[in-house]
């Protein structure tokens, strides 16, 4: 958040957080790849409360998640609203350090670029 909004800004003045996979297991193990009922059905709900600018998407399977339900090349949209993916890694993924630095370090950006293009 202080990358995006500067320095002392508080999480909850500008994000929020939710599970996409409810029904996660301890290593994800017999999660399908792109599907989600539960946030097939609270997802939608989740934008209508929020209504963020962007979504990030915290790792490779959820990123596929809302790749399923793209309508455009850099957005999603659920119930009628629509917001703008982006992906950082997960913490476990597997990578360098540079790597997941420099991953994280675009996605801040291109974040940066959504929420200040007003």
């Amino acid at each position: 958040v202080e990358g995006v909004f500067g320095r002392g800004e508080k999480f909850e003045d500008h994000a929020a957080v939710t599970e996409l996979f409810y029904c996660a297991t301890p290593d994800s193990t017999g999660l399908p790849p792109v599907e989600s009922r539960c946030a097939d059905r609270h997802f939608g709900e989740v934008l209508r409360l929020v209504r963020p600018k962007v979504v990030l998407c915290v790792g490779a399977r959820v990123f596929r998640y809302f790749a399923s339900k793209r309508r455009n090349a850099a957005g999603v949209t659920f119930d009628g609203l629509r917001a703008d993916l982006v992906r950082i890694p997960h913490p476990n993924a597997r990578m360098s350090r540079l790597t997941r630095g420099d991953q994280i370090s675009a996605a801040i950006q291109r974040v940066k670029g959504v929420v200040h293009a007003d």
